[in-house]
């Protein structure tokens, strides 16, 4: 009996294993972060590998692909083969293709490798002969020579017939030919011409600012902080603001979460450090008053040092990045998702 029951508990114990080893089978190609990853991608490494293990592919995309366009080979490989396998994004080929050369560019091993067991098949294709294609002889025509002054007669005849309708079928169609050739003619000038006058007024532009850089930097500036203004209002809809101020854990991640918007808005438009801090003083003084900033600053520099924290920002960032991929619910739900995760 006792035998029995020792037997089964191992099978049990075996079943269990399996299971946990096939958990998460499905995104065992992803790269986590290593030694090399600098200290701010190491956060975002590991969020992405966090939504991944929850299998939420499509957030896991989003934060590999802040980080591929910044450089990082191991996202650019983790972006390339979440193509290839269609998780999180659908499923394509060629960009699979574009991500992983970046990445191998970039000094990445996996990817690398990659392109060259897949050169190594293709070599092993190419190498296969082909049969050689069989021609079959042609057969000899033979033309009867023409005897008789009749024949001649009606042959002439008939090569005349064939000719005149020859040419009364040809005339229409090169009229239709000259007619197309006109036609396309004109619409190859009138899209030149539209093309150039969208080059003039791009160069209008670009030399009206380039007389005066402050003026094009503050209208940057501008639509910078415009975009800031227009996710926060939407944000602060669906959210209580007042029960977030009376909770100090809720408030930290609330300014992290901001900060990490406006610092995804302000590299969207290259703008330098200083002026991402003369945003976050000038808007979050708007909405939270002058003096506050002061004591907004400290909270979020705590939040940073701390990295239990620190991610917080870095979903801020995913958000505003699905916000401007006019992917509203994403971009509202994710303060949502963060505020009911459970405090460490």
């Amino acid at each position: 009996m006792n035998l029995k029951i020792f037997t089964l508990f191992i099978f049990l114990l075996l079943s269990t294993q399996n299971t946990f080893a096939k958990k998460n089978s499905q995104a065992d190609f992803l790269l986590k972060a290593n030694e090399q990853t600098s200290f701010m991608h190491y956060e975002f490494h590991s969020l992405a590998y966090e939504a991944a293990e929850k299998k939420h592919y499509e957030d896991t995309y989003r934060i590999y692909l802040k980080l591929a366009n910044k450089g990082d080979n191991r996202a650019e490989y983790n972006i390339g083969m979440m193509y290839m396998k269609g998780l999180g994004i659908n499923k394509n080929k060629m960009d699979a293709y574009k991500w992983l050369r970046r990445a191998s560019k970039h000094g990445n091993k996996e990817a690398t490798l990659y392109f060259q067991k897949m050169n190594e098949r293709y070599s092993k294709k190419t190498k296969k002969v082909l049969p050689k294609a069989t021609s079959k002889p042609e057969k000899e025509v033979v033309t009867k020579p023409i005897s008789y002054a009749k024949d001649r007669k009606i042959v002439e005849k008939d090569i005349i017939t064939k000719n005149t309708s020859k040419s009364e079928s040809n005339g229409p169609n090169l009229i239709y030919i000259i007619f197309a050739f006109i036609a396309f003619m004109l619409i190859l000038a009138f899209v030149f011409l539209k093309k150039s006058n969208k080059e003039e007024d791009t160069k209008a532009t670009k030399n009206k600012f380039a007389k005066n850089s402050l003026a094009y930097k503050s209208y940057i500036y501008d639509i910078t902080y415009s975009y800031v203004s227009e996710y926060h209002s939407a944000l602060l809809k669906h959210v209580n603001i007042e029960q977030i101020h009376l909770d100090k854990h809720k408030l930290q991640i609330y300014y992290m979460f901001i900060y990490g918007v406006i610092d995804y808005f302000c590299q969207l438009e290259k703008l330098t450090d200083a002026e991402q801090r003369r945003m976050f003083k000038s808007h979050m003084g708007e909405l939270e008053g002058k003096k506050s900033i002061t004591s907004i600053t400290q909270t979020i520099l705590k939040g940073q040092k701390d990295a239990s924290m620190y991610h917080f920002q870095a979903a801020g960032g995913i958000s505003a990045q699905a916000w401007h991929e006019h992917k509203a619910e994403d971009a509202l739900s994710m303060l949502k998702k963060v505020f009911n995760q459970p405090r460490h």
